[in-house]
């Protein structure tokens, strides 16, 4: 059955890091990076990319690779490049799934885990072009591999390019994997445009004490940030105050542990609000009925632990 899609017109700036990334591979670098703020678009900028080039690859019996680490990255991905590139033929490539079919696909879509085996890694083969979404984590052992398995970095010179928000990594590293970043756009410069709404702070005083929380490896410590604010009127004043200011905002809140989150969930809970949260154990068909509630507005707040952080798409939010 043919997926009923319009194609999407790119934004200027998303045309323009497309041109650059291909200026990029004519002058020889292999391995240029796009850094585009949140909600720029960048899954449709590599889509557009992809239907570029999928034609002259397919002439050679080559396929493109793109490689992400959230199945959600991996869902989406696939959605807005066969939305972008009519008649392409796509396979995701996770576990044990698309195992059987990928070898028919102009486009692979995997995780980075299940390319971290190297016989999964032969059986996709015929890799012309690589692109890495959320690109800042391409310094890890695993994605080095896979790189290099696929020629990014010898005289194969595989096209590679990397998208993200956020080119930094704690542990460095990144300048070996990505030459050169040959498009940016910021969120400023978004906002500028009409592209991104102004945010809008506001502070809310819920006596929290930091005095005694440690900094690891440049942030917060997450289990003295917990204790912290499991000591403080956070939860019940976070709830009061989104009572009084933001309950007509479709809502997303980020916490430190599986703890903090589920007792935000609650305080909403107990006031009338429909509230789910989503953390990292959370399995992937919950996961998803959860989206598709908060996206029709049945479930007004998802109360979130390292998750919703990269690639998650949901436009409506407003607080």
């Amino acid at each position: 059955e043919e997926d009923t899609v319009t194609v999407k017109q790119l934004r200027d700036y998303q045309h323009e890091a497309v041109v650059a990334i291909e200026s990029a591979w004519a002058d020889g670098l292999n391995r240029p990076a796009v850094v585009a703020a949140t909600g720029a678009g960048k899954t449709l900028t590599f889509s557009e990319l992809i239907g570029r080039h999928v034609e002259k690859l397919r002439a050679n019996g080559q396929r493109v690779l793109v490689l992400a680490h959230r199945e959600t990255l991996l869902e989406q991905g696939d959605g807005a490049i066969r939305a972008q590139v009519p008649g392409v033929w796509t396979a995701i490539v996770k576990g044990s799934r698309g195992q059987k079919t990928h070898q028919f696909a102009d486009v692979v879509i995997a995780s980075v885990q299940t390319l971290a085996r190297p016989k999964r890694r032969e059986a996709i083969d015929r890799i012309g072009m690589v692109i890495v979404d959320e690109c800042h984590l391409a310094a890890s052992k695993s994605y080095r591999e896979v790189l290099e398995h696929y020629g990014c970095f010898d005289e194969r010179q595989t096209p590679t390019v990397g998208f993200t928000a956020t080119l930094t990594r704690m542990n460095g590293g990144l300048p070996d994997v990505w030459q050169s970043v040959a498009y940016e756009k910021g969120i400023a410069s978004l906002i500028a445009e009409g592209y991104l709404v102004p945010p809008v702070a506001k502070s809310v005083d819920v006596g929290l004490n930091l005095a005694t929380t440690r900094v690891t490896a440049g942030d917060l410590n997450t289990k003295d940030l917990a204790n912290a604010l499991e000591e403080s009127a956070a939860f019940d004043t976070i709830a009061d105050v989104w009572m009084e200011q933001a309950s007509e905002r479709p809502t997303i809140a980020f916490l430190p542990n599986v703890e903090t989150t589920e007792k935000l969930r609650d305080a909403f809970l107990a006031r009338g609000v429909a509230a789910e949260s989503v953390i990292g154990a959370t399995p992937a068909t919950e996961r998803r009925a959860a989206f598709v509630r908060y996206r029709d507005g049945r479930t007004r707040v998802l109360t979130s632990c390292m998750t919703l952080t990269e690639g998650f798409d949901a436009p409506a939010t407003a607080c």
